[in-house]
């Protein structure tokens, strides 16, 4: 491995990384192919990376490679309100981790804990013989689509089983917020980084000694950390910003950042 850079060195890492000091990355075995769960603070990329929420991921493996992926979003709002957004996923074990068929629900609470009357959000959804057919509790869609595709939150499983090397791009249409068509889009290899992490600043103080006094130099340094190496992969495509997803040398997503809004890889026992 060669010497550390500084996360502020590469594009996407350089917007977290105030909210990265003192990350330390996780050391245990993981097989992306198999049964996993995964924690991600959501930062809104303010001066202060403000955390707009959690993110739990699971996947549970299924027969020929595919798999169920449940997505629990806890979104906070302002006032003290929150969002409770579940999705359920049956994928395939392909490049996209294409799905064949979810389920939604989105409800909103107030600070006491009530649901919020009017805001539940509920469907269905089936992909197959090139149509996306959506059904709700007053509609049903029928949305013509091509065979590569796949949503936001599946791609949360289907970069940890990209090679780690450079590949051919590969092209699909997004089906962002799940329902919005969005085709011309291309997943790739981005490059392999080694990169400090889990560094901390601290400040370092120099005194002068003049004529009259002395004063006081003040630098911030980096302190601790340890070399780690990244891969990186690009969403490329219409109607979003760039998406950039690192992971880490098994494959285990730690971060993605996609305009203003950044997943961090954090410890279960750490969320809150």
């Amino acid at each position: 491995m060669k010497e550390p850079t500084a996360l502020t060195d590469h594009f996407a890492l350089d917007i977290v990384a105030s909210a990265l000091d003192g990350f330390v990355p996780p050391s245990e075995a993981f097989d992306p192919a198999g049964d996993w769960r995964h924690t991600y603070r959501v930062c809104t990329l303010t001066r202060n990376c403000d955390v707009a929420g959690e993110v739990v991921i699971a996947r549970k493996a299924l027969d020929r490679g595919g798999c169920t992926l449940t997505v629990e979003y806890h979104k906070r709002l302002a006032g003290g309100y929150r969002q409770e957004v579940t999705v359920e996923i049956d994928c395939l074990g392909d490049t996209f981790s294409t799905p064949l068929r979810w389920r939604y629900d989105a409800e909103m609470f107030t600070p006491s804990g009530d649901a919020v009357a009017h805001t539940r959000i509920a469907h269905t959804a089936v992909v197959g013989d090139g149509f996306l057919v959506i059904n709700d509790s007053t509609d049903t869609r029928r949305i013509a689509m091509p065979e590569a595709c796949t949503l936001h939150w599946a791609l949360f499983d289907a970069v940890q089983r990209l090679p780690r090397e450079p590949f051919d791009p590969a092209a699909f249409t997004l089906l962002d917020h799940l329902d919005e068509v969005k085709p011309g889009h291309v997943l790739s290899y981005r490059g392999a980084i080694d990169v400090l992490l889990g560094a901390r600043k601290v400040q370092r103080h120099e005194y002068e000694e003049l004529e009259k006094g002395r004063i006081r130099k003040t630098r911030w340094e980096e302190e601790g950390g340890e070399m780690a190496r990244l891969h990186g992969y690009q969403d490329l495509g219409q109607g979003i910003v760039p998406r950039v997803y690192w992971v880490d040398k098994s494959g285990r997503l730690l971060f993605l950042v996609a305009g203003l809004e950044a997943y961090l890889w954090t410890p279960t026992e750490a969320a809150s």
